[in-house]
């Protein structure tokens, strides 16, 4: 099997704390090669690179798109830039990986969804709830009736804010997240669901 040469977008939390340490665990494996980051913080990205020992860094994704060999994009940017940087990967011929949510507007995710078939690309959105097995099999249960009708569901969750989860390396740019279609059922209401 080749292996699958990934380009990750977007350098902060998420990426830095949860993707780029999965995705250099899958590289020790020998499944994949980690070849470039970019992040519109171009010190962000270099620091970034630095950290995990990738080779190319970028201050746009548009750069890395252009000058970059790799067959994956994981699209780790803040929720607005998700429908623009998804696209443009698809558009570039790229398979995309972008967090959730894929866009903040149906037409949009539409857009995305006709993209990928356009272009023959693969387009995964996380997080990866439908396709685990003990949700599955809950959904499969509620299915067929096993529990009766659902009428009501209680979901709680929370953090505290996108400025706790700083990864120490650069200032945080947080008011992404108190935007118009960032807020926190965006972040956080997508799990419960």
């Amino acid at each position: 099997m080749d292996k699958i040469r990934i380009a990750l977008a977007g350098c902060g939390a998420i990426a830095n704390i949860m993707h780029l340490p999965g995705i250099q665990t899958m590289q020790e494996m020998g499944l994949v090669e980690l070849v470039a980051v970019s992040d519109v913080v171009a010190e962000k990205a270099r620091d970034t690179a630095e950290r995990f020992a990738i080779p190319h860094h970028f201050g746009d994704v548009e750069a890395m798109l252009t000058q970059a060999d790799f067959d994956l994009l994981v699209n780790t940017t803040v929720i607005p830039s998700h429908f623009g940087v998804t696209l443009a990967g698809l558009q570039a011929g790229k398979h995309v990986y972008t967090q959730k949510p894929m866009s903040v507007t149906l037409d949009e995710a539409t857009q995305l969804v006709e993209a990928a078939r356009r272009y023959d690309r693969r387009l995964a959105v996380a997080p990866e709830h439908p396709v685990r097995p003990h949700l599955r099999a809950m959904r499969e249960m509620i299915e067929q009736g096993v529990i009766g009708k659902i009428a009501f569901a209680r979901v709680q969750t929370s953090h505290h804010g996108p400025e706790k989860h700083d990864t120490g390396a650069m200032p945080r740019d947080s008011t992404w997240f108190y935007k118009p279609g960032s807020d926190p059922i965006m972040d956080l209401g997508v799990h419960g669901l």
